[in-house]
């Protein structure tokens, strides 16, 4: 192989997108010339601001200047000195989260008492990054009428799907399921003040709940992550505010009430005496105040804040919240050393919390739920001259909820099926996610080596997190029943899990500047392990089941052995990104992206040994017709009992894991161009493409009858066609053969695939001359392949007719409150707009439109069980061909200043949410064998106004 072909594959290698991942701050970048473009050096240059030190830095050879790690703000200045040249003041530059300011300043000569002072304008393009983001700032998010959640911003971010329709608050309290870019939403990353509390156990989600008034600034990374992003999945990062040299805060007041609710539940949902999705009453309300301590030396911001949220589901039952969040931030500036200490408390509870899709369930099967997080971090910035920068942080967050049925736990929760709907009480549930995170960062610049410039970057990370959760039915019995029909009782015992995962991350890259191209080169490693810890599981002692048939079927208390899985993911991700001036005046520049991003790790290696559980089945014939469990209506069906597994789970656990398991890979391909029509004014339009491939999967294993019953992976030909409903076949293992073992091994998926596609445009107007606008529009399409037959393990939805193989890719949403709808829409539509009238008034709004869901039907045949002993079920058409109706939701704000002197300023604030009041279908029950087929389970919540009070100094 040439040399060349060598060089040429290790620029590939290397090669990625620039800004950080988990950030919380920007940098301003620049280069002084003289009129004739000459650079400049020895130039002093000052930066002064109302967060920060003032800063000082001197001109390099090539007459570059460069600060680091700034505090988002729009009141930095910079000054330029030098013998023989006038004085050069740049005033109110504004600078973003995870957005690079490049100025070109020019210097002309004359005495330096002579002072030309300019009014910054900032670039609206970014030219040293590829990375698709959103920024919206505290002005936007105190002005713009949103429901004052963060999953409410994330839904104008280009790019996202989420999964519920929140009017004026009427979903606050319970967070979003979200996703985008192909990718489930299990690789989102959260990240506060730069550090990563993405949870450890519902990876993807967010551990905690946030005050909307804590942020400064919100940034959403929706592709081409640079490398100090772990995943492809969408990056969110807040950054809370800081201190500065004068006092700053503020209060505020927000009040929703049904009483500012107009009505549009549909005519279908009256006659079955349901009445909608609305809002009871919401209260906002809190403070916030930052300061210095010591001037330019020691600063301090603290908030508190509370939203209790109250809410009304489709079967007329409340729904409250209390959201309470203290924050408290310290930030020092000692020589060289710039220090903070960030400190939050976050309590959720909650009365009422619905499980997935149970939106019919009545109010004593929900949960009531509780449980304080807290974060704890520090974190050191060193500047060692201009040219190198060192960061150190770590965090504590020791984190963890519970689920407490409303009834109690001395029930049985009834569940129909069919209808969907479960009663009398619920499952519990408890969980304690305690986590450690630190991270190393480095920065360097070399000027004019090996004939560019390079900024050189490196990163260190660590995560540990240890998840302890046990769970289970009421008093272990869950009656089921089917149409209004009982046929079965399964009697649990309670089980649980405690495991650990571990991750340490190294990244490199290489920023290289020549001429009009800046090339982004480097690589991350990453390496994830763990396994499973001791843990006892006690159980619950029943009097029913102490005599049934003369047998006591009450479960003992269980011991899981700890054990360390046999696989270590390690994974090197390389990205590939370029931005090149096309005009050489910084306005229009083509941008490119190439990324191969790997997985996080999650819950599901610990569940592949989720043994310490275990269920007893009985026939129920209710024989008083009374609807009630009674011990004389259970007749003995079988036992599924995997408790002498756990206490073996140390010597047997290589059986059930693969030790080559590696982590699901994603490869993206994003090419664009973004255009600076005026200083503040610029548009933008992408192409991107993904491929999601190298799965992992839990495949079945059974017990081979005819050798002897051994144990082993499920085969293809262990299945026959069992039946059909409404002529669409299923399939199920040939018993003649093998047996379902319950039981199934952790292993590489062979074959299967996804692929992704999108253009995008997007448009961003900053808040200039009055007015601003922010928007995007995204076609997409994503599928899903089943090439082979290995693809798949049970036939039934491919055989004979593939429902599946190249149709649309939804994820269902799960997990997070009622929604269990299947996401994926075909283009989005975002905008967000504010103007500024006479008199101090604004008039602000926002507008979200989407492609309806995808709404499959289903059907089950309740006359024949299938392997898991659950009803034989099968997709009725193909994957993709019904969707909910399109969905469009548009809020007004209309708003009043009072200036307050030198006091400050109020705002007098007027908000209407749903303004043409939509009742369009947002989930439907969409089982054919359900008495309540097609019956509508959620609509938009009707139009409804907020009025808030909010002081600012």
């Amino acid at each position: 192989m040439s040399k060349k072909i060598l060089l040429g594959l290790g620029i590939l290698i290397f090669l990625f997108s620039l800004t950080y991942a988990q950030v919380r701050t920007g940098n301003i970048y620049g280069t002084v010339t003289d009129p004739e473009g000459v650079p400049l050096p020895g130039v002093t240059v000052t930066l002064t601001g109302g967060k920060i030190s003032p800063m000082v830095a001197v001109t390099s050879e090539g007459g570059h200047f460069r600060f680091l790690s700034l505090p988002p703000a729009d009141d930095y200045t910079l000054t330029f000195e030098l013998q023989g040249f006038k004085k050069v003041v740049r005033e109110n530059i504004s600078v973003r989260v995870g957005v690079n300011v490049d100025l070109n300043i020019v210097m002309e000569m004359g005495k330096i008492e002579e002072e030309v002072i300019v009014v910054a304008q900032t670039p609206i393009v970014d030219t040293k990054k590829a990375t698709v983001q959103a920024n919206v700032t505290r002005d936007a998010l105190q002005t713009l009428p949103t429901a004052r959640d963060p999953w409410v911003i994330l839904e104008l971010a280009p790019g996202v799907m989420v999964d519920r329709e929140n009017v004026g608050g009427s979903e606050s309290g319970q967070q979003s399921n979200f996703l985008g870019r192909g990718d489930s939403g299990d690789n989102a990353q959260w990240n506060i003040d730069g550090v990563n509390i993405s949870d450890p156990a519902a990876v993807g989600a967010s551990p905690m709940y946030y005050d909307y008034d804590m942020f400064e600034e919100m940034n959403i990374q929706t592709a081409a992550n640079d490398v100090s992003a772990m995943t492809g999945g969408i990056i969110i990062n807040f950054v809370t505010p800081r201190g500065g040299n004068k006092f700053a805060g503020g209060a505020r007041f927000y009040w929703t009430d049904k009483k500012f609710q107009s009505e549009n539940v549909p005519s279908e949902l009256k006659e079955l005496q349901l009445v909608g999705n609305k809002v009871h009453s919401i209260y906002d309300y809190g403070l916030n105040i930052g300061g210095p301590i010591i001037k330019d030396k020691l600063w301090f911001w603290g908030s508190w804040g509370v939203q209790d949220i109250n809410q009304i589901t489709i079967t007329g039952d409340r729904d409250d919240t209390d959201l309470k969040n203290y924050n408290f931030k310290l930030n020092a500036q000692l020589g060289n050393h710039r220090l903070e200490f960030y400190f939050n408390h976050n309590d959720k509870k909650k009365y009422g919390r619905r499980r997935t899709g149970g939106y019919l369930d009545s109010i004593e099967a929900t949960w009531d739920q509780s449980g304080p997080g807290f974060i704890f971090k520090i974190q050191d910035e060193i500047t060692f001259g201009q040219n190198f920068f060192l960061s150190l942080k770590g965090s504590r967050l020791p984190m963890g909820f519970k689920l407490e049925p409303k009834a109690g736990r001395d029930k049985i929760v009834y569940w129909d099926v069919g209808i969907n709907k479960r009663w009398n009480t619920g499952l519990w549930y408890e969980t304690n996610r305690p986590m450690w995170y630190g991270e190393v960062f480095a920065n360097y610049f070399a000027e004019d080596f090996l004939g560019a410039n390079h900024e050189f970057k490196f990163g260190v990370e660590y995560k540990n997190a240890v998840i302890d959760s046990s769970t289970g039915y009421g008093n272990g019995g869950l009656a089921l029943l089917y149409n209004g029909y009982p046929y079965q009782f399964r009697f649990y015992n309670w089980w649980g899990q405690k495991y650990y995962a571990n991750r340490i991350s190294a990244y490199f890259q290489d920023i290289i500047e020549i001429g009009r191209l800046t090339i982004n080169a480097g690589i991350r490693y990453d390496r994830q392990w763990g396994g499973i810890l001791e843990y006892t599981q006690e159980s619950p002692t029943v009097d029913m089941m102490k005599n049934i048939g003369g047998v006591d079927y009450n479960w003992p208390a269980t011991t899981q052995s700890p054990y360390d899985y046999p696989f270590t993911w390690n994974f090197f991700s390389p990205r590939v990104g370029f931005i090149y001036d096309i005009f050489g005046n910084g306005k229009t520049l083509l941008k490119g992206n190439f990324s191969i991003y790997g997985s996080q790790f999650d819950a599901s290696a610990a569940w592949t040994m989720w043994y310490i559980y275990g269920q007893h089945r009985f026939r129920w014939t209710d024989l008083n017709n009374d609807l009630q469990v009674q011990a004389n209506e259970l007749t003995y069906l079988f036992t599924i009992d995997l408790t002498d597994l756990a206490e073996q789970t140390s010597e047997i656990g290589d059986t059930y894991y693969d030790p080559n398991l590696s982590p699901e890979k994603t490869m993206e391909i994003l090419i664009g161009i973004e255009h600076e029509l005026s200083p503040d004014f610029g548009i933008g339009v992408n192409f991107q493409y993904r491929k999601l491939y190298d799965y992992n999967w839990s495949k079945m294993l059974v017990y081979d009858y005819l050798q002897g019953s051994i144990l082993r992976q499920v085969q293809n030909d262990d299945w026959v066609q069992a039946g059909q409903i409404f002529g669409n076949v299923y399939w199920d293992l040939d018993y003649n053969k093998v047996g379902y073992s319950w039981t199934d091994y952790l292993t590489k998926r062979p074959d299967y695939y996804q692929k992704y596609w999108a253009i995008e445009f997007i448009f961003k107007k900053r808040l200039t001359k009055k007015w601003m606008l922010d928007g995007s529009f995204t076609y997409q399409d994503h599928r899903v392949y089943y090439p082979t037959r290995d693809s798949y393990q049970d036939p039934t939805d491919h055989l004979p007719v593939d429902k599946l193989h190249g149709q649309p890719m939804a994820y269902q949403a799960a997990g997070s409150g009622a929604s269990n709808v299947f996401m994926n829409s075909r283009w989005l539509f975002k905008l967000a707009a504010l103007y500024q009238l006479p008199y101090g008034f604004n008039i602000s709004g926002t507008l979200s439109a989407r492609d309806g869901f995808i709404s499959p039907t289903y059907a089950e045949d309740t006359t024949y069980y299938k392997y898991n002993w659950e009803f034989a079920s099968v997709w009725t058409e193909k994957f993709g061909s019904t969707r909910d109706p399109a969905v469009i939701l548009i809020n007004l704000r209309l708003e009043k200043r009072f200036k307050l002197g030198d006091f400050g300023n109020v705002y007098l604030s007027a908000d209407c949410f749903n303004v043409t009041n939509s009742s369009v279908r947002l989930a439907r029950h969409r089982n054919m064998t359900a008495a309540n087929y097609n019956q509508t389970l959620a609509i938009m919540s009707p139009r409804i106004f907020r009025f808030g009070i909010r002081f600012e100094f």
